[in-house]
């Protein structure tokens, strides 16, 4: 497990850790206690239980479990979501178990084994994920214009080191800055909800901007999105020069769905990263709406 900032996430596991990790989740335990714990849930075992019970009880199983603090569930799965699909996954097994007495065999098809076998779209494809968002970074808004020199790249949502699939599907479109703050870290700027259950204890304020010009709004739409693990500004208002509206005052607007109150916790930060990285004296409060 590597501990980021927005929380525990299963990065590579090999052998027995990727059993533990997929089927288990132990209460109050240390992983090499697990084997011989009476405690140890296994997923195919909750399946087995369920499997004829109606999809009200085994959601209302579910969702106890997931959520139950004795038990490591969500640290394993940092969504409900994710927990349900492995739980599908190990019911379609009992399933078939029950029904012809074997596991059902895996079976890969030539699209899908491609697409976990390749690391980088084909230049047609990578144009097609250019047009689809519009030549535009997810992260940050950036775009080309006259005398602006932008790098735009295809993006990995899901890393490929990490077992993301090379596809339209899993792709998105990048400034080189974004992708490059981005990382490693599983991040999908295509929505607009945040998947974080908590928000992070820190909040990163540092200036991207190259050429000498900073692009104020560009900025705190990377450092708000990034922070929120989505696309969560809908709109960044603020007036740099003469005697706009937004000239003291400045307001972030988030989509619906995203709590405000967790980056209002940093406006602080925020006022004193305009004011003194970004050379905006001018401007005395950041409202988050």
């Amino acid at each position: 497990l590597t501990t980021l900032d927005s929380g525990p996430y299963c990065r590579s596991c090999a052998g027995a850790a990727v059993e533990y990790l997929s089927h288990k989740c132990v209460r109050n335990s240390s992983p090499e206690n697990t084997p011989s714990l009476p405690g140890t849930i296994h997923l195919d075992q909750i399946a087995g239980d369920l499997l004829h019970s109606s999809e009200f009880v085994v959601q209302d199983k579910l969702h106890d479990t997931y959520h139950d603090s004795a038990y490591l569930w969500q640290r394993f799965y940092k969504s409900y979501d994710r927990f349900k699909t492995a739980f599908d996954s190990a019911r379609n097994r009992a399933y078939h178990i029950h029904k012809f007495g074997s596991i059902p065999q895996a079976q890969v098809h030539a699209p899908v084994q491609r697409a976990l076998e390749q690391r980088e779209l084909t230049e047609q494809e990578k144009t097609q994920v250019f047009q689809r968002d519009n030549y535009t970074c997810l992260c940050c808004g950036k775009q080309k214009g006259p005398g602006r020199r932008v790098t735009l790249q295809v993006d990995h949502i899901l890393p490929f080191k990490y077992g993301g699939e090379t596809s339209l599907s899993n792709s998105q479109t990048l400034c080189s800055v974004c992708n490059n703050d981005k990382g490693v870290n599983e991040i999908n700027f295509r929505v607009h909800t945040s998947p974080l259950s908590a928000p992070k204890p820190r909040l990163e304020t540092q200036i991207a901007s190259r050429g000498g010009y900073i692009y104020v709004d560009e900025e705190l739409t990377r450092i708000v999105n990034m922070y929120y693990h989505c696309r969560a500004v809908a709109e960044v208002k603020c007036t740099l020069e003469g005697k706009g509206s937004y000239r003291r005052q400045w307001q972030i607007h988030l989509f619906e769905g995203n709590n405000p109150t967790w980056l209002a916790a940093h406006s602080n930060q925020l006022l004193a990263f305009a004011r003194e990285q970004m050379n905006c004296r001018l401007v005395e409060e950041i409202l988050v709406l």
